[in-house]
């Protein structure tokens, strides 16, 4: 290697090194990774869950499909559980008509399918594989876009109260959510940049990931039509909006693909699959949703889960109207409370607001918001951010052992 090469070698080695975003990410990240990891092994070797789930039609491939053995099976072994169970099914044996599994996008599983084959055909490890990379770069890629916008200081905390959450965990499980956000991010990034093409492929491919990928268009279409000029565009000169469109197209697209995929395969209707056990969950107007929610308050019975949901449903609400009134960036709220409003039109015939808590985390602005409300050096401001990350994390790690411990979580 002579010296110019050595020295561009070098270069590029500091420049990756001292990356702020990529270096926070990283950080963070093996924060929550290790701790959550110990957590869930540690409840599960001194507290076996009791419910013999291996008679479960999820856990039907437990044996063929998660290969590793000896002690790293161990640390493994507690995040199979729920939905991780379906999106390997998927990977594994593809889609099967009737057994209700096309409420899943495809991209995950396609994903944990090209990686199992790397990692001696666990397809657990796979997808934990693909959600703890896909969580480094949406972390990477969420404080850039905080940065750009607010400096490094707001992005570091942004980061830090989004993955102290209580369900983020979950952005390192074998979910779905962490790779969504990384290409909405991705998409997000390119917008900014102007780069249409990769803007609106990377959104088809977020849509792809969650149905809800179609919400992208809307903040996508106010950023580079109206935010320019501040105004509606000239329709009288149709190039420069042609030249834009494929960012603004590319996450419905995905979601028309996704729902008329299913059905010209022939494996039925999504809406319809969502009706039938084992999900038994309507499509409503989102008040219907917020009705039956408030008639369970007054009238009962309210479960656990029911009170987290409604706790989670609060503080969105709250921070979304902090994004609205105070960020002054439209992007942000267009896309907030559509995805809000998507969540609402799912009514579970037995838990309130179902999954609200987990869907938080898909709602990054609101910690944008949660940063700036928290920023500040008086005394208030930082017991403030030191008791959020206390409390929030420590209920984290709670669900953690009782996601492992196979209780219903999000």
């Amino acid at each position: 290697m002579n010296n110019r090469a050595e020295h561009k070698y070098l270069s590029q080695l500091l420049s990756f090194r001292l990356d702020p975003a990529l270096r926070t990410a990283i950080l963070i990240y093996l924060m929550i990774r290790i701790i959550s990891a110990v957590a869930a092994t540690w409840v599960v070797q001194t507290a076996p869950p009791k419910i013999d789930w291996k008679r479960q039609p999820i856990y039907d491939l437990h044996e063929v499909a998660f290969t590793t053995q000896g002690p790293v099976r161990d640390w493994l072994e507690p995040w199979y559980r729920w939905d991780t169970g379906w999106y390997i099914n998927i990977a594994y044996d593809g889609y099967q008509k009737g057994e209700g599994s096309i409420i899943f996008a495809p991209l995950y599983p396609w994903s944990m399918r090209a990686v199992a084959p790397l990692v001696g055909d666990d397809y657990l490890l796979a997808g934990l594989i693909v959600s703890n990379i896909a969580c480094i770069v949406a972390l990477t890629l969420l404080y850039k876009l905080v940065a750009a916008d607010y400096g490094d200081l707001i992005a570091q905390q942004t980061v830090l109260l989004y993955m102290v959450f209580p369900t983020a965990f979950y952005l390192v499980a074998a979910y779905t959510e962490s790779l969504f956000l990384a290409l909405a991010l991705g998409a997000w990034l390119a917008v900014r940049r102007d780069r249409y093409l990769l803007a609106g492929l990377v959104a088809f491919f977020a849509s792809l990931t969650r149905s809800q990928g179609w919400i992208l268009a809307l903040p996508f279409a106010y950023m580079l039509y109206i935010q320019p000029t501040g105004k509606l565009p000239d329709l009288k000169k149709p190039l420069p909006l042609v030249k834009r469109m494929p960012a603004v197209i590319g996450g419905p697209l995905g979601t028309a693909l996704y729902l008329f995929g299913m059905r010209f395969a022939g494996l039925g209707s999504i809406e319809q699959a969502f009706k039938q056990p084992p999900w038994q969950t309507n499509v409503v107007m989102p008040w219907t949703t917020l009705a039956k929610t408030i008639r369970v308050i007054i009238e009962g019975p309210v479960h656990d889960i029911d009170l987290a949901n409604i706790a989670a449903l609060i503080f969105v609400v709250i921070l979304a109207a902090v994004v609205t009134i105070r960020l002054r960036k439209p992007e942000y709220w267009l896309y907030i409370w559509p995805t809000l409003l998507f969540i609402l039109l799912r009514d579970h015939y037995l838990i309130v607001l179902h999954g609200m808590l987990r869907y938080v985390i898909d709602m990054f602005p609101i910690f944008i918001a949660l940063a700036l409300v928290l920023r500040g050096s008086s005394r208030l401001k930082r017991v403030a951010r030191v008791l959020y990350v206390i409390i929030s994390f420590g209920i984290q790690v709670l669900l953690v052992t009782l996601f492992a411990e196979w209780l219903w979580v999000a």
